[in-house]
């Protein structure tokens, strides 16, 4: 997995690309590309690595996002719970 500042584009996941950044305290995470559930796992990857590294203070752009599952979308905390993250 790349480091802050680096874009990686997911090869065995095509249409989803995932980049860091950091804006002071903030690591800004972009999500590009198509987000459904086989793809979520990338995600939650993702998060797990940056939080794991000492990145607490996350922000998850999903602007550049063209589809988003619906089973993504739910509400409560279905979308936490799809992705992994403890409520």
């Amino acid at each position: 997995m790349d480091g802050l500042g680096h874009a990686c584009a997911l090869e065995e996941f095509v249409d989803l690309s995932i980049s860091t950044r950091s804006e002071g305290i903030h690591t800004i995470v972009e999500v590009v590309g198509e987000l459904d559930v086989h793809m979520a796992p990338a995600l939650r990857e993702q998060l797990a690595d940056l939080i794991a590294e000492g990145n607490h203070h996350l922000v998850v752009d999903l602007q550049g996002v063209d589809f988003l599952d619906s089973g993504l979308r739910g509400g409560g905390d279905q979308p936490r719970r799809v992705m992994g993250i403890a409520a």
